[in-house]
């Protein structure tokens, strides 16, 4: 049976909404919540059971759910829910009694939000903020406890409302700056549209709770149920799972992000196009948040926060060609806002396709060059409906025969931003590079072991290998990547890290897979259940669960700096080991010891990487403090310390990136790859970013850059290749002399 691997989990969320107003009269959810409950039980992994223990944690995750910052209930409010439905509502699930709890505990939610709402409208139009008190709110407040009563979330919205505000002010001031236009900077006219914005985004939020209808509310509490057992199983309502499949099936105009709702209400960009216009642009980062959204560039920005993210998504598309401003919180720095603007552009399903690169790389010391082949796998995609044949798996080996056509001396592999995919195609994409054996073994709940065999009798390719991976590599990202580790085939390099999901994934419709749900007169609208069933394991024994795939050579990254990762989700199964599968490892030495020696001896003195060292420190301290400041000279103060350590970075890269780039056209040669040179036959083209006419940096949209980079933005990284990618080359070119030394070694003693 063909099996699809959950990608990360935040790559698909369940907080995407669409109205569904006919479906409220024609779905029993009651019964709905019956059946979903019963699998849980019976068919998870895990065999919880539904006991007042995890009818509790159930309630929590739906409180939590609804009210992850703990701002709108109070400690009365979670007492009195706790009493009433705390250890009965694994009862009303069984007996099919669970609606009125959910639209109880839902109601008394909107009651708090419309309260808190006409509060901060109060404080916006009356209370006097004069941010010179040194004083200080929580970030993050996920484990705070709920305000003790009104009095106690009347001083939290204060706060709330007051750092909102002065955010605001901060950075229309630093825009003004930047634009050389402090002098006419008016406070008081800022302030005010602040607090006017500030209100609309409050209201907005009241709005969509109140037009919520009965299937968004299930879809929250059943995909809080799905979530008490594991944080990768997941309940999706009908509308849900319609737009999901309209996605998927259609090209659209847009920036090529994968959006997600936060649990601040923001915009946050879980996953960007590969070659898309956002990457092309090149300053839209994973994970960054999106505040605002101008959809015509004419400087009418709209307020996004606590938006429905579909809203959002159509404020972002447009018409081929035109340009969207957006307004982002930056990842690595919670106290920076800063505006972009990108192109839209059509967004095919083949832009995420697997292409390839062929990096001719001379080093300083050597007079002939290494042809590397750079295979980009940005998921581990298949035909779903059709042709079994048609997947990755058979993209990589085009590319593959191409690149060995053109006689490379090495290949990299490039996982990095992959959450997975079929698990079919990760077992026939190993054996492009094995002979054949297992890739991988999986037990389900009862213990039953199933190895995933590799039939292919010889590979296709058998010279140097590289993976490369990074924290969001995840589930058949981590498959791949473990067996050529436990095979000894290939290098692996990246993060610390990779995701550390393990588990399987299998969606089913409610209404076909669940006989005991009763037949009523819309099946088709009762939704489906992702549902965990089993956990994978290397062929060696061991698990990714939790730990993911520790790569051989780590290079600093500043995905390490962030909460990424299965060890960071709430409920994550544990990390386990079974018996290893028989196997035999690689004949060729991958000199692992010489090349971590030669990697340390490169990185020591390399400015970039002491600028992500430096970087990862700050984020997670500032993160360990989880505290911004409510003092005005405070926040001016960090604001300008920012600034200038941007432009002291970005003085010292000018020259270095400059005599970077003279040595680059020494060095290399680089050419472009794409499965639609392969149908055309077609000559490899030659990247034009390393000639003198050439736009020397990475994914620069226009000419306007020269501008933002004079002004002291950041600069992008010299010929389009990035510090890690720069070092994975030299890793590559270490092992290619390396197994070339050994062979010819091996020649002489014969």
């Amino acid at each position: 049976m063909f099996r699809r691997l959950a990608p990360a989990a935040a790559f698909l969320s369940h907080l995407v909404f669409s109205p569904a107003a006919s479906s409220q009269e024609t779905v029993d959810f009651n019964a709905v919540a019956k059946a979903v409950s019963s699998v849980m039980e019976n068919q998870h992994f895990s065999k919880a059971k539904l006991n007042a223990a995890l009818s509790q944690e159930f309630l929590n995750h739906y409180l939590n759910l609804l009210d992850s910052q703990r701002l709108y209930f109070t400690q009365a409010d979670i007492q009195e829910i706790t009493i009433r439905f705390g250890e009965s509502l694994h009862r009303r699930l069984r007996n099919g009694s669970s609606l009125p709890a959910a639209e109880e505990i839902w109601t008394r939610y909107e009651t708090r939000v419309a309260e808190r709402t006409s509060f901060i409208t109060q404080l916006a139009e009356e209370e006097e903020f004069l941010f010179q008190e040194d004083r200080t709110i929580r970030i993050n407040r996920e484990t705070a406890p709920w305000p003790k009563d009104q009095a106690d979330a009347e001083r939290l919205w204060r706060d709330v409302i007051g750092e909102e505000l002065l955010r605001e002010i901060l950075s229309k001031q630093n825009a003004a700056s930047r634009a050389e236009e402090a002098e006419t900077f008016d406070a008081a006219a800022v302030e005010d549209e602040a607090r006017k914005n500030i209100v609309k985004r409050y209201q907005r939020i009241l709005e969509n709770i109140q037009e919520t209808d009965r299937e968004e509310m299930m879809n929250y509490f059943l995909s809080s149920l799905a979530q008490t057992f594991d944080p990768h199983s997941d309940y999706f309502s009908h509308s849900e799972t319609v737009r999901f499949s309209d996605n998927m099936n259609n090209s659209l105009i847009g920036i090529g992000a994968l959006l997600q709702e936060h649990e601040d209400g923001s915009t946050q960009i879980k996953g960007i196009v590969i070659k898309g216009p956002a990457d092309r642009q090149g300053e839209l980062q994973i994970d960054d948040r999106i505040t605002g959204v101008d959809p015509t560039n004419n400087g009418n920005m709209i307020d996004t926060v606590h938006m429905k993210l579909d809203k959002v998504v159509d404020l972002i598309r447009g018409k081929k060609g035109s340009k969207v401003r957006l307004r982002i919180i930056p990842a690595e720095d919670a106290s920076l806002v800063k505006e972009i603007v990108i192109a839209r552009e059509e967004v095919e399903l083949k832009d995420r396709l697997a292409s390839a690169e062929l990096f001719e790389y001379t080093p300083v010391t050597e007079t002939q060059p290494s042809r590397i082949g750079w295979i980009n796998i940005p998921s581990f995609y298949a035909n779903m409906d059709g042709d079994r044949d048609e997947g990755i798996s058979r993209d990589v080996r085009s590319l593959l025969d191409r690149l060995v056509a053109e006689k490379v001396d090495g290949v990299v592999l490039d996982l990095r931003g992959n959450g997975g995919g079929a698990l079919d195609e990760a077992v026939k994409l190993t054996g492009l590079f094995i002979p054949r054996g297992p890739v991988v073994q999986s037990l389900d709940s009862f213990g039953n072991r199933e190895p995933y065999v590799s039939y292919t009798r010889y590979p296709l390719y058998d010279g140097p290998l590289v993976v490369l991976v990074d924290k969001t590599s995840a589930s058949a990202s981590e498959i791949l990547a473990a067996a050529l580790q436990d095979y000894g085939r290939a290098v692996i390099v990246g993060s610390a890290s990779t995701f550390g999901k393990g588990t399987i994934q299998k969606v089913r419709p409610v209404s076909t897979e669940m006989p005991m749900l009763p037949f009523f007169s819309d099946r088709s609208k009762a939704g489906a259940l992702k549902l965990t069933e089993g956990k994978f394991y290397r062929i060696a024994g061991g698990s990714t669960q939790l730990k993911g795939v520790i790569p051989d050579i780590v290079v600093p990254n500043l995905l390490d700096a962030l909460e990424i990762g299965e060890d960071a989700l709430d409920g994550a199964l544990p990390h386990t080991d079974t018996r290893p599968l028989p196997y035999e490892t690689w004949p060729d030495s991958l000199f692992l010891e010489e090349l971590e020696i030669r990697h340390q001896d490169r990185i020591e003195d390399k400015q970039e990487f002491a600028y992500i060292k430096e970087d990862v420190n700050r984020i997670r301290q500032q993160r360990e403090r989880n505290q911004l400041s409510l003092n005005l000279e405070k926040r001016l103060a960090e604001a300008e310390e920012n600034e200038a350590r941007k432009k002291e970075r970005n003085e010292e890269r000018r020259l270095r990136f400059e005599l970077q780039r003279q040595q680059d056209r020494e060095q290399f040669s680089i050419y472009h790859l794409t499965l639609d040179d392969i149908k055309a036959k077609a000559q490899l083209e030659k990247i034009g970013r390393l000639s003198d006419d050439a736009d020397d940096h990475m994914r620069r949209a226009d000419e306007e850059e020269e501008e933002t980079v004079a002004d002291g933005s950041e600069i992008l990284y010299p010929s389009g290749i990035d510090p890690l990618q720069r070092e994975t080359i030299q890793i590559m070119s270490d092992l290619i002399k390396l197994q070339r030394q050994e062979r010819l070694a091996q020649v002489e003693r014969r």
